[in-house]
């Protein structure tokens, strides 16, 4: 199995949201979208899923440019899931159904999350933040509109923030 390209993601997370114009958080997805001409609906992605599981958060046409999310989770979630689809559009996944996960070891999943992070909340905007004001996780979720899962686990990942 090959080994997630992390910095690849980060990448071109960072490149969209300079060509979209967009330098301080929230990030407004909608923006995003429209820039790249995908179509993000409500639904329910698990009638759509080649894998019938538990629950999906949101899954990508790659084909049609639709990302279809659950409207039934937290606004935050959503974003989540919608910026981890768009990852996989972007990374170039040929899978045309996926289930999120932040823990997961699969190459593309490790590749979604880490653009998801990077374009909701990028590494140079949160190092800014920390340095300023030391913001609690709580707090950094609130100004970025993501869980306080989703910015633990960023921090986490991002632990060259506690050392700059």
């Amino acid at each position: 199995m090959r080994r997630p390209n992390k910095l690849k993601a980060r990448s071109i997370a960072k490149r969209l949201l300079q060509r979209c114009e967009v330098d301080s958080p929230p990030v407004r997805l909608s923006k995003i979208v429209s820039h790249l001409e995908i179509s993000v609906v409500k639904g329910d992605p698990q009638k759509l899923a080649v894998l019938k599981t538990k629950e999906i958060s949101a899954i990508v046409d790659l084909e049609g440019k639709i990302v279809v999310y659950n409207d039934k989770h937290p606004i935050v979630r959503k974003r989540f899931s919608v910026a981890h689809e768009l990852g996989h559009y972007l990374m170039g996944h040929t899978i045309r159904n996926d289930i999120f996960n932040i823990n997961s070891k699969d190459p593309r999943e490790v590749e979604a999350n880490m653009f998801a992070a990077e374009l909701l909340m990028p590494f140079d905007w949160l190092k800014a933040d920390m340095r300023v004001s030391g913001m609690k996780i709580r707090e950094l979720a609130k100004k970025y509109w993501v869980s306080e899962e989703a910015m633990g686990w960023r921090l986490l990942k991002s632990d060259a923030l506690l050392l700059g």
